[in-house]
């Protein structure tokens, strides 16, 4: 029912998977349940957040509390070992499109001990890969326009221009 009210935000868990200088990247297949953007490569991997995910009174910028949370939130679209380095980003909110309204993304870095994972939503995601910001940016028109702006905030944390 969200998804059809334009008056509604949800809340999605974003992830900045990374391993060194290389960003996982993959292509969103007909499978996921969000049709505005099947086909849209993205350097984000999460999904909705429901209410029950959240116990009372969270916080999620305590990394004491929202570790748990985020790695069992991870898991469902990634499987990797050891447990990766995750750290709070920030929040992303983007007007420019009607699905992006839709959505306020809650923001993660996950930092990668080895490019070695596997992708836990077989079948919805294909055509995994590890990109540079560089490369991510040359095919900036196959992405969602979340992981574009991403990326682009990325390369003025690199000190970059594009």
């Amino acid at each position: 029912q969200a998804e059809e009210d334009q008056t509604v935000v949800q809340l999605v868990s974003f992830y900045v998977v990374r391993y060194k200088n290389e960003y996982l990247t993959y292509k969103r297949t007909k499978r996921l349940p969000e049709s505005r953007l099947h086909g849209y490569y993205s350097l984000v991997f999460g999904g909705h957040l429901n209410e029950d995910d959240f116990a009372p009174l969270f916080n999620n910028t305590d990394p004491d509390q929202v570790f748990g949370y985020i790695i069992r939130e991870l898991r469902e679209e990634l499987r990797v070992k050891p447990d990766p380095v995750v750290s709070f980003r920030g929040l992303l909110y983007d007007d420019s499109r009607e699905v992006s309204r839709q959505h306020l993304g809650i923001v993660y870095d996950v930092r990668l001990h080895s490019r070695d994972y596997e992708i836990g939503e077989r079948g919805f995601l294909m055509d995994p890969k590890f990109e540079t910001i560089d490369e991510i940016m040359r095919r900036s028109d196959d992405f969602e326009n979340w992981s574009v702006l991403i990326a682009k905030e990325e390369l003025c944390r690199t000190n970059e221009s594009y």
